[in-house]
């Protein structure tokens, strides 16, 4: 594994509970950044000056994302007021990543046949975990399709994993998912322009 050259340090503070682990968590599993939570300024302060840092190491070769489809996807086409829907479907994979990483590998085969910024997309993450590697598919997956990207809805995301989608969004850049409880909801705001 190739080191990443830099590793940038962010210290936060006044976060608890369930944000905080979620906060740090996400920050360390996407490559070049070391996030931790303290609870006074000083604390931090110090760990950012004395702590050397520990490059974190690319993903090997078998987790990079591939452009070849490994099986029938479950993702698909839909129709919906007369507009043309993808439904990206990473439904019950668990914390399963090597079946998530095919579905990735067929989505992406999907998408590269549309034009850039032509893409209204939902993604039902209903079943499936936020493991750690899974969210580094994830961002993986969102670094090859967010130019094919013209509006994002999010379904499957109760509880606590929607902090990980708020964090997954600021790990990950500009990109921000619109969340509804069913897929009714999201397909009748999608196709609105």
């Amino acid at each position: 594994p190739r080191a990443n050259p830099a590793v940038i340090k962010r210290a936060l503070r006044g976060l608890t509970g369930p944000r905080r682990i979620f906060l740090t968590t996400f920050a360390n599993v996407f490559g070049n950044t070391r996030v931790e939570s303290f609870e006074s300024r000083e604390r931090a302060l110090d760990w950012l000056v004395d702590q050397p840092t520990q490059p974190k190491t690319e993903p090997s070769a078998a987790q990079e994302p591939l452009t070849q489809p490994a099986r029938k996807a479950k993702s698909h086409w839909v129709e919906h007021k007369g507009k043309r829907v993808l439904i990206a479907s990473f439904t019950d994979f668990g914390a399963n990543s090597v079946a998530l990483q095919a579905e990735c590998e067929a989505l992406v085969e999907i998408i590269k046949q549309e034009p850039p910024d032509s893409i209204r997309c939902i993604t039902d993450l209903s079943g499936t975990t936020a493991s750690p590697e899974n969210l580094r598919l994830g961002k993986q997956l969102l670094e090859v399709t967010n130019l094919y990207m013209s509006k994002r809805a999010l379904v499957g995301v109760s509880g606590v994993q929607k902090y990980f989608v708020d964090a997954f969004a600021v790990f990950t850049g500009s990109v921000n998912f619109t969340q509804f409880t069913t897929l009714e909801a999201a397909l009748d705001w999608i196709v609105k322009d």
